[in-house]
């Protein structure tokens, strides 16, 4: 038996995902330098703007951690709600 093997790219959806992907990743570096400004226009110190950035990138590897770990058990979750 011979098989042809088919790209991932030719999937159904994986245009889609992949312009959602660029989507996030342009605006998370879009967020990244606005952040401390939108803190200092709000009246923070620059030890405030500092905070604003860190808890950015605190949220960003915490994210990514919950990725393996707890996201897992929520999308098992919802799998089992949707079939039911």
């Amino acid at each position: 038996m011979t098989r042809t093997k088919s790209s991932v790219i030719t999937a159904p959806g994986m245009a889609h995902l992949l312009v959602l992907v660029l989507f996030c990743f342009s605006g998370f570096a879009l967020l990244l330098p606005v952040s401390p400004q939108w803190a200092v226009h709000g009246g923070a110190d620059e030890f405030g703007a500092g905070l604003v950035t860190a808890v950015l990138m605190a949220t960003t590897v915490k994210s990514t951690h919950m990725g393996r770990n707890e996201s897992c058990g929520i999308q098992a979750y919802w799998a089992r709600q949707v079939l039911r």
